[in-house]
């Protein structure tokens, strides 16, 4: 099976790089919004996209026609993601594509569910959290994935 792991800078990337055992066995590919982290990915495919946020929401039709051509080069079977932007763009492009789609949402999201993760909740085939509080019947808990 063929997983497209897709996350931007910061924290998410961090937790999308610790869910990597669970993808043993799989061929693993790698996109995120910069090419400083294809170190972090060393062993597997790399792609970068731009990245963007709802304050630069101009980018992204731009961010959307490049994904989309690596999407049809790649051929995913998955599209998995920990956030944000881009990785709801991912998403929405590979399930559009004819992937399954995953949004795991952050562990710093104790609270509230994000922007992000509810509106992958609309699309995604699965939304995790890592907290009982917030799992709703779209929303499942299975337990804290990252630690």
């Amino acid at each position: 099976m063929k997983i497209l792991a897709v996350a931007s800078g910061g924290g998410h990337i961090t937790e999308l790089l610790r869910l990597q055992p669970a993808f043993e066995d799989q061929e693993l590919i790698y996109m995120s919004t910069h090419e400083s982290f294809a170190s972090s990915c060393k062993g597997f495919p790399f792609y970068t996209v731009p990245d963007f946020s709802r304050w630069n929401a101009f980018k992204i039709p731009m961010v959307a026609w490049k994904m989309y051509r690596l999407f049809k080069k790649i051929k995913p079977d998955v599209v998995v993601t920990t956030g944000a932007a881009p990785g709801v763009l991912a998403l929405f492009i590979g399930r559009l594509l004819g992937s399954k789609t995953i949004w795991v949402e952050s562990l710093c999201h104790a609270e509230k569910v994000s922007v992000s993760g509810k509106m992958c909740e609309l699309f995604a085939d699965r939304v995790y959290t890592q907290w009982a509080h917030l799992a709703t019947p779209k929303i499942v808990y299975a337990g804290n994935i990252m630690i």
